[in-house]
């Protein structure tokens, strides 16, 4: 009689690239926050072993002000969660989307606050399925008119400052990258 081992179910192609774009929309979004604020950055608790590493924002900084964006995700992210379970999600289940809702609220944190500074974006909203938060996926980003980044430079760019940042954590887990820092520079359009 054959015997059967169980394999793991195949990675879904679309969960990975679609997370690995996240990655790399996020990676984009601090290099050219970076140009006004200073970044204090964390490893993530758990690695991810099927798509690019995200990256944890503790607060951004210039000068006297702080934006304390982990502090307000987890905020935002307990009001979620406490509105699914008032909605009728099982609250096991409302906890086991905090994590896409992260990856979703910092993107949408971190476009808001690029916007105040004069960047637009060419952007897709995309439904949430089963009553989940709308994404905002960024395939454009331009400043005074002039385009910055398209779908493919945000790939391409987004996973070399993703890698680039990530080697920062990988000894500290923690960092805190200057304003205007001359890597994260020299890795934008000027």
């Amino acid at each position: 009689m054959e015997q059967h081992t169980a394999k793991p179910p195949p990675t879904s192609t679309f969960f990975k690239q679609t997370r690995n774009y996240q990655v790399s929309q996020q990676a984009v979004l601090l290099a050219l926050i970076n140009r006004h604020f200073s970044l204090s950055l964390s490893a993530p608790k758990k690695k991810s072993v099927v798509a690019q590493q995200m990256i944890t924002v503790n607060y951004l900084r210039r000068g006297s002000d702080t934006v304390a964006v982990d502090e307000f995700i987890h905020r935002r992210l307990a009001e979620i969660q406490q509105y699914d379970i008032s909605q009728g999600v099982a609250p096991k289940t409302a906890a086991r989307r905090c994590e896409n809702n992260r990856i979703a609220e910092v993107n949408h944190l971190l476009i808001d606050i690029l916007r105040e500074f004069g960047y637009s974006f060419s952007t897709k909203v995309t439904d949430g399925k089963n009553g989940t938060i709308k994404t905002e996926s960024v395939y454009s980003i331009l400043y005074k008119g002039t385009t910055l980044f398209t779908r493919s430079t945000i790939q391409s760019s987004g996973l070399a400052i993703n890698k680039y940042l990530n080697d920062l954590l990988f000894e500290t887990q923690t960092t805190l990258v200057s304003k205007n820092n001359c890597i994260l520079h020299h890795m934008l359009p000027e």
